[in-house]
């Protein structure tokens, strides 16, 4: 993927990111009351889910494997997240027109944004400032879908999200990454904020995060 380098380039964006919106409206999914599915215009599967069930699963993983819940869902959102990601090559060639690797970086982010928000998981934003230099993502997301579910924990629990973040950015990259929720609404945070970024270093991360480290604690590590 390039990044734009025109306002040309932006004002596409703009329009393609408007044609998206479209695309991931309601009123363009297909029901099979027959088979059961429910088809977006970029020809994938719609699952609807209710916060029940979301913790229906985590009562049921936590009876049958007790912490390592945890350990279920960020696999559970990786191998997700690898599947994520060939949905959005399909939804934004749609939308843009164009092959994929020719899409923006920009273009791309904002579609990925755009499709958390469709899909119910939160409002989701990033920086990626810090990428180049130092190969760090930084991911918020509020209004959580699993921070709503799971309030009851009262601790981090966005898993499945970040295993997601992984997936999708080891794929896009073809590199080994990892993903770690540092901070949570539930924990008294404004946010659920994530950090992507090379398997080795995020698991270097692992004992600051759990003995309470602040953010910028965590990316001297990472930085460092």
């Amino acid at each position: 993927m390039n990044k734009p380098n025109s306002s040309e380039a932006v004002v596409n964006t703009e329009v393609a990111l408007t044609r998206l919106g479209a695309m991931q409206s309601i009123d363009l999914l297909s029901f099979d009351l027959y088979e059961g599915t429910i088809i977006d215009p970029a020809d994938t599967r719609v699952i609807f889910l209710a916060t029940d069930i979301l913790r229906g699963i985590h009562a049921a993983l936590s009876y049958e494997a007790g912490d390592a819940w945890r350990i279920v869902l960020y696999r559970c959102g990786f191998l997700w997240g690898k599947k994520t990601l060939q949905q959005f090559v399909r939804q934004s060639q749609g939308a843009f027109g164009a092959k994929f690797e020719l899409i923006s970086v920009d273009a791309f982010m904002g579609n990925f944004v755009a499709s958390i928000g469709a899909n119910g998981w939160g409002v989701l934003s990033f920086d990626l400032s810090q990428l180049v230099t130092n190969g760090v993502m930084r991911f918020e997301l509020k209004k959580s879908l699993f921070s709503e579910a799971l309030e009851h924990l009262r601790d981090r629990v966005d898993y499945l999200v970040a295993g997601m973040l992984a997936g999708i950015f080891s794929d896009l990259s073809r590199q080994d990454l990892a993903c770690i929720e540092i901070t949570s609404a539930l924990t008294g945070a404004d946010a659920s904020v994530f950090l992507v970024s090379a398997k080795v270093r995020i698991e270097s991360l692992l004992s600051g995060v759990e003995s309470g480290a602040t953010e910028s604690e965590l990316l001297e590590v990472l930085c460092g």
